[in-house]
């Protein structure tokens, strides 16, 4: 909220604690910041990083050979070795040497996350051994909090409003079918013509089509249609649905042009969201990075004659190509 001056007021929350002995629901007061005559909740900058908890599962995967090291017992350090060498192997993947041209064993992700909890399940001691690791190692996880917050303050604050401030918010459209597709358009219009594309990247490395979804949002302010992002209508979850009323529905689903299931999604994903969602409106919206990107997404509509469908909508993010008016000969 730059350039807001907010006054802090007491304000009563309905519902705000449960009173176990009377069952019932009561009222609290807090003292909280004031915009508009409503009360403002303002969301800690180190709960809005992306990253994850200092001590968190993929780390005590990653990590898991420190744990027997760190055992003061000597025997069952050497049993917890054993054992998780032992599930190791037993998850184990095998391929073929293209040299030796013999079979051999190799780990994954998967195989090896199997291993540490069929181990943990034999030697839960080592949970706590894990938290002790991290707790020891406390000044580290200082350092990383201060950089993911610094993190949140330059990508997710900065680039989500200078989004917001560049939406123009005078657009009203009537069916969901029809403001979906003006706001898809609108949205590709945003990023390509109004230097929002620069607000698709995470550095220099393209956003996660998660980031971009949360972009999409920005252009359906005064909307006449309910949009629901990941509604669970049954199998699967499309990732908008626009709305006026039970009849009238329209999907539109995102996905990046890098996706290697990107064929496949475009050909079956969207048809599978229309017939449970009981409707037969739905569109695309395909956003790509690079000029390879680009090629492989027009092979794919073309390959499928799908290249003159108005409902896929290519979004153009790429930074190489842009170019401002006053450098145009």
């Amino acid at each position: 909220m730059q350039g807001i001056c907010l006054i802090i007021n007491n304000f009563t929350i309905k519902r705000a604690e449960f009173d176990h002995t009377n069952q019932v629901w009561k009222p609290r007061v807090y003292t909280l910041p004031k915009y508009k005559g409503d009360y403002v909740l303002l969301t800690p900058k180190d709960l809005l990083t992306k990253n994850d908890t200092w001590i968190n599962k993929s780390d005590f995967i990653k990590d898991f050979e420190e744990i027997p090291i760190a055992m003061s017992n000597d025997a069952l350090r050497e049993q917890l070795s054993r054992y998780f060498n032992q599930k190791l192997k037993e998850h184990e993947k095998t391929r073929l040497n293209k040299k030796t041209k013999k079979a051999e064993g190799y780990q994954t992700q998967e195989t090896r996350g199997k291993a540490v909890i069929e181990t943990v399940r034999k030697f839960p001691q080592t949970i706590d051994v894990y938290i002790k690791i991290k707790e020891d190692k406390g000044d580290q996880a200082k350092v990383l909090s201060e950089g993911y917050v610094s993190e949140t303050e330059i990508f997710f604050e900065n680039q989500f409003s200078n989004f917001a401030q560049s939406v123009d918010t005078n657009k009203k459209k009537p069916t969901s079918y029809q403001e979906a597709y003006d706001r898809a358009l609108y949205f590709k219009e945003c990023v390509e013509l109004h230097d929002n594309y620069k607000n698709l990247y995470d550095g220099d490395k393209p956003a996660n089509e998660d980031w971009i979804q949360r972009m999409f949002w920005f252009v359906w302010y005064g909307s006449e249609s309910d949009i629901n992002r990941e509604p669970a209508n049954g199998l699967g979850e499309p990732d908008f649905i626009a709305s006026q009323g039970r009849k009238d529905k329209t999907i539109v689903e995102f996905k990046l042009a890098s996706s290697s299931s990107l064929e496949k999604n475009i050909l079956k994903q969207l048809e599978k969201y229309k017939e449970v969602n009981k409707t037969d409106k739905g569109i695309w919206v395909i956003v790509f990075f690079t000029f390879e990107e680009h090629q492989k997404v027009l092979d794919i509509l073309k390959k499928h004659k799908l290249e003159n469908d108005k409902n896929y909508i290519l979004v153009d993010a790429r930074k190489d190509n842009k170019i401002t008016a006053s450098k145009i000969k």
